[in-house]
């Protein structure tokens, strides 16, 4: 019987047929969504080995996407770092222009709205501005 993929695995990530094709992003992804909080979580979801998951994490801490949060509790071993989504790592812009309007926005990678057009300070809300997976 082929070996698929377990059980505990998350779906997106799962659903990759070779290591490379768990992208960074894919990582982010189960980060950002609750599913993953540290490099061994990573690793137990997607099946990938622990230093191509230390490899892509890096990335994401480089680029701002992912933060470290200190340690979690340790299952006997040495204890887990925590890793989270920053919200405030970068800003998305988005405009949509017509022919009769112009209507622009800024938000945090939580898609909370920082500027309301006028320039007054915006009263936290989430905006639906991106599909955030097609950006990654």
């Amino acid at each position: 019987m082929p070996a698929g993929p377990t059980p505990h695995r998350h779906a997106a990530a799962s659903r990759a047929s070779t290591p490379h094709a768990v992208t960074p992003g894919a990582l982010f992804q189960l980060v950002r969504d609750g599913h993953a909080d540290s490099r061994a979580g990573l690793a137990r979801a997607t099946g990938l080995a622990r230093s191509t998951v230390s490899q892509r994490v890096d990335e994401l801490l480089l680029a701002g996407l992912l933060v470290e949060r200190g340690d979690g509790p340790s299952t006997g071993g040495r204890p887990p770092t925590r890793l989270a989504f920053d919200s405030h790592g970068g800003v998305v812009l988005c405009a949509d222009l017509g022919a009769t309007h112009c209507r622009l926005a800024v938000s945090d990678l939580d898609e909370v709205q920082e500027q309301e057009p006028n320039n007054e300070p915006a009263k936290a809300k989430r905006l639906p501005l991106l599909d955030r997976r097609s950006c990654l």
